[in-house]
């Protein structure tokens, strides 16, 4: 047998098992990986799907309750952020100061919806309520606060 027609020398018999072994199990990972991003296409597919059939049934209401449609979405999906960010405050202990460093317009922006809710009704009577329990809770926030500052402790 010629010399290029040799079987492989044996001495790299161990390095082409490792070799093709790793080889596999990147085949392996890819397969695994591509089947994840597959099912998450699937889930958004279905996702959209499901916005898609509430802006159709949302287009047939009223503007009235379509504002009203539109809070009860608003509502459900701050809800269930609400939710992921409780099991993963369980999780991991995280403070408030945190919490509000990651989402920090969260109470404003419900602020918001109410107070533009009250105004689309036309309620001048439960936008002045909204806006004057609000005042007078930051108030009394910023006077605990500048409480604390007097007596030389920092808030956090």
């Amino acid at each position: 047998m010629p010399k290029s027609q040799a079987a492989p020398d044996h001495r790299y018999g161990p390095f082409l098992r490792l070799l093709e072994a790793q080889l596999q199990e990147q085949r392996r990972e890819h397969e695994e990986e591509v089947e994840a991003l597959k099912n998450e296409v699937d889930a958004m597919k279905e996702e959209m799907e499901k916005q898609q059939q509430a802006f159709l049934q949302t287009l047939q209401l009223s503007p009235e309750a379509q504002v009203e449609f539109g809070l009860q979405q608003e509502i459900t999906r701050l809800t269930n952020e609400n939710l992921v960010w409780s099991e993963h405050s369980l999780s991991s202990d995280l403070k408030p100061q945190a919490v509000s460093a990651t989402v920090p317009c969260l109470p404003a922006y419900i602020l918001y919806m109410c107070i533009r809710h009250a105004d689309y009704i036309n309620d001048d009577q439960k936008v002045h309520s909204l806006l004057t329990s609000t005042i007078n809770g930051i108030k009394k926030v910023l006077k605990v606060g500048l409480r604390f500052s007097h007596l030389g402790v920092e808030m956090v």
